[in-house]
């Protein structure tokens, strides 16, 4: 394959001494060349970044930055870092997860086949030696599918479809991202699919790591709160989108059902009674605007 396109790929790393090496060489041994890597460094405190340039000195490909303030979250990472990068195509992964050999080269071939803005590898469950695919697209429906935007975009809200998804930079720019939640990437990868023209599947594979039990999407903490503002503008892009009324209410349910089981985990964790100002004026906020989104609702 011709190697004209390059690969931009932003790591955060945080204290990933236990992992950092393998994603590392999951990367140096991609069999398509041309990328460049941005590890953002916050502030960690371990072997992390010992490990990391030992493993780069030498190659101009990968470039160590040390974060100038505390970011505390993987999205504020990749805010950090998207200017910095050149590429025709983006991919961001955490730094315990790892990738196949043949990620970059099939995810551009696919791209340039069927002319897509957005290319999904499979999404391997890795869990320290075993493994589990995670849903049924690409591997059961066929490699070929393409899906709309509209299909991408209600796939990946139930997680029919995942959410590491190797872009065109143009479309991560057009789309942006901005760190206002712990989990806001989870929001604006969405996005890019609703402003794709196409989306594409590729047989290769991104391992995402389940077995740290220190990653920040681990156990039950009060920044989790944010996920249920990431779910609440996403419905509200979802009615706005022009999807069915039905499906529109069968979403709202879901969204009132999960902000429920939230309070029943935060109490059930005493999670309720750590940084409670926060918990407090996140909950009011999401409550606002759940019930601001009702109006929206009922007059489709």
């Amino acid at each position: 394959m011709r190697q004209d396109k390059l690969v931009s790929v932003i790591v955060p790393i945080f204290n990933g001494q236990d992992y950092v090496g393998k994603m590392v060489d999951s990367i140096k041994n991609q069999t398509y060349k041309n990328f460049e890597v941005f590890f953002i460094n916050d502030f960690s405190t371990d072997k992390s970044a010992e490990i990391i340039k030992k493993r780069i000195q030498g190659d101009q490909r990968f470039v160590w930055i040390d974060a100038a303030y505390k970011l505390g979250t993987a999205v504020r990472g990749q805010e950090y870092g998207l200017a910095l990068c050149k590429g025709d195509y983006y991919f961001f992964l955490s730094q315990d997860d790892f990738l196949a050999d043949d990620l970059f080269e099939t995810c551009i071939a696919a791209s340039l086949r069927y002319d897509a803005d957005v290319v999904l590898p499979n999404c391997i469950h890795y869990y320290g030696g075993k493994c589990r695919r995670h849903g049924k697209y690409p591997a059961k429906v066929g490699y070929e599918t393409i899906l709309s935007p509209k299909q991408a975009f209600e796939l990946s809200l139930t997680w029919q479809i995942h959410g590491f998804a190797f872009r065109k930079m143009e479309l991560v720019r057009q789309v942006g991202i901005s760190a206002d939640y712990y989990n806001s990437c989870e929001y604006y990868v969405r996005l890019s699919y609703l402003a794709a023209n196409k989306i594409a599947f590729a047989d290769t594979d991104f391992y995402y790591r389940q077995n740290n039990a220190n990653a920040i999407t681990k156990g039950v903490k009060y920044i989790h709160i944010d996920t249920l503002k990431t779910d609440v503008m996403l419905l509200d892009k979802y009615i706005s989108t022009g999807y069915p009324k039905k499906r529109c209410m069968r979403r709202y349910k879901a969204l009132v059902g999960g902000w429920l089981h939230w309070w029943k985990k935060a109490i059930g964790h005493k999670i309720i009674f750590t940084n409670h100002g926060y918990v407090f004026r996140m909950q009011l906020c999401i409550l606002k605007d759940m019930v601001g989104l009702l109006p929206k609702l009922l007059a489709r």
